[in-house]
């Protein structure tokens, strides 16, 4: 049966493709939204913009979940499937000599006129490049993923790498395409860090091939959780140990 994604990771997915540039039309002299990086020296420099630095934003824990395989459906297939398994993970720091450092504080600012302001797409963020540690008891995973990290506080964070490839695991995980002829499968990792959990999930969506955008109710716009997984956090507790012990 597959199971629900809970609502917290819904928000952490949405929140991740939204960080994503947006696009305009040839005739339309300026973006609806616009975005501007400022590079930061370290980790733990503290944005001018923001006032806090992603040392801050981001918790130094290694964390334990109950990791969820959901049964594969007639248009993915994995494996495993249907069972569940304990997972450790956390986000860290590459190492300065891997080429994937990157801290930045963004700027955004939204026209008002065709865009609702009142959501995060709007907010000023941080934004790193981290590693996604992933390693379960039955061996699927063992992997260390880049995503992007993001920050609109210090309180709540989120995490998103939309375009892994499928071929790419470490461990015995495996997916492949079992959708009618026409749709792409596009495979990410999607989850973030708030003050009572830390969590996330692997997504699959159906695309039309060539990237066209899927009509609205369309079953290329199909979502399915592949995984999920999530830990409770009680704030200022040394519960978990830092994700160096990884």
């Amino acid at each position: 049966m597959h199971r629900p994604l809970p609502s917290t990771l819904i928000h952490w997915a949405l929140a991740g493709a939204l960080l994503l540039p947006a696009c305009s039309d040839e005739n339309e002299p300026e973006p609806a939204i616009t975005r501007e990086g400022r590079a930061l020296a370290s980790w733990d420099e503290v944005s001018p913009l923001l006032g806090f630095s992603i040392a801050e934003a981001l918790p130094d824990e290694l964390y334990t979940s109950d990791l969820i395989w959901n049964e594969r459906a007639s248009d993915v297939r994995f494996t495993p499937s249907g069972t569940q398994t304990r997972l450790r993970w956390c986000l860290a720091v590459p190492d300065p000599r891997s080429g994937l450092t990157r801290f930045e504080e963004v700027d955004v600012k939204c026209d008002p006129e065709r865009v609702v302001t009142q959501t995060s797409a709007c907010d000023d963020r941080l934004e790193a490049t981290l590693i996604l540690r992933l390693k379960s008891e039955d061996g699927a995973l063992s992997e260390n993923l880049p995503v992007t990290f993001t920050a609109l506080s210090t309180r709540a964070a989120s995490f998103s790498a939309p375009e892994l490839a499928l071929t790419s695991f470490q461990g015995t995980f495996v997916i492949s395409n079992t959708a009618r002829p026409g749709l792409t499968l596009h495979f990410g990792a999607f989850g973030g860090i708030d003050e009572r959990e830390a969590g996330g999930a692997l997504l699959a969506e159906w695309v039309p091939a060539g990237g066209a955008p899927a009509s609205p109710g369309s079953d290329a716009t199909m979502v399915y959780t592949v995984a999920n997984w999530a830990s409770t956090r009680t704030p200022g507790s040394p519960q978990n140990p830092p994700c160096s012990e990884f």
